[in-house]
């Protein structure tokens, strides 16, 4: 069990990484699985209990999370259709297994050290709430990690391109955005930050693209054959900053809430993780 958690716990660090270098929120996806695995592992209590498919389904959701992000600069959705039958089953099913998780996650104790209390509503109640937004975060990862196995290559050109910043929650998952026309409709390649701090002084892109079996489209990682090396050079300096500068304010925060929160010393952490990874 240390073992899993040392592991959880670079999990945790990983995704913060993979944030601050791409500005992909769904990566903090992977912490909503991850916690009751903490629970579990690093701050168990007498009363919490070990429920083997819990882990189960927390190791193949994180797993699926990484599948689905990983390796994609962009990706388009404004040709992607919906297919009712996929998704409805898609629907009931996730939302089943969220209810699952979450109501075992709180009944067997794994959130003990978040201090979570309920008093006043049971945790059948609070699960079948909370299944449903942890449901549409799941099926938006499942339609992507889909569409991403079940495709084909192909190739996409876009004319007059313009970088935009969009502010707020959008269901492309990144602020970032490169517009661009093709036969007289625009279309929003929503992209990374290396992609999109690369590719913004560009007039005119021919992307090397994965058309997914529901429409969607996705580039991967090396848009440009030949990108100039100064601009290159800035922009992952700019990245990495980005990236520590994340990861080092998240472990800040963490450390606060695990020693004064849960009265845990800077000591037994480290020992925990010196035992649990080596």
């Amino acid at each position: 069990m240390e073992l899993l958690g040392g592991l959880t716990l670079l999990v945790l660090v990983a995704s913060l990484v993979m944030f601050g270098l791409t500005g992909v929120r769904p990566w903090f996806c992977i912490w909503f699985f991850a916690l009751p695995l903490l629970g579990i592992t690093v701050f168990d209590s007498p009363q919490a209990h070990v429920n083997g498919l819990v882990v189960l389904i927390a190791l193949l959701l994180m797993a699926l999370t990484a599948y689905a992000l990983c390796g994609i600069s962009l990706w388009c959705l404004d040709k992607r259709k919906v297919n009712r039958v996929f998704w409805g089953i898609s629907l009931v099913f996730f939302y089943l297994v969220m209810v699952y998780f979450c109501y075992h996650v709180l009944v067997d104790g794994n959130l003990a050290y978040l201090h979570v209390v309920l008093p006043f509503y049971p945790a059948n109640v609070v699960s079948l709430v909370v299944a449903i937004p942890a449901t549409a975060m799941v099926l938006f990862l499942w339609v992507r990690a889909t569409e991403k196995f079940f495709s084909q290559p192909g190739e996409f050109v876009i004319i007059k391109c313009r970088p935009k910043r969009k502010k707020g929650w959008y269901y492309g998952s990144s602020c970032l955005v490169i517009e661009g026309i093709q036969n007289g409709k625009t279309y929003s390649f929503f992209a990374t930050r290396r992609a999109y701090f690369l590719l913004r002084p560009e007039k005119q892109l021919k992307l090397s693209c994965k058309i997914g079996v529901f429409g969607g489209m996705y580039a991967k990682k090396n848009l440009l054959q030949e990108p100039n090396a100064r601009r290159k050079k800035n922009v992952e300096r700019k990245l990495a900053k980005r990236a520590f500068l994340t990861v080092a304010v998240a472990l800040l925060l963490l450390l606060f809430v695990v020693r004064v929160g849960y009265g845990v010393g800077f000591e037994a952490m480290y020992t925990f993780l010196k035992r649990g990874l080596f």
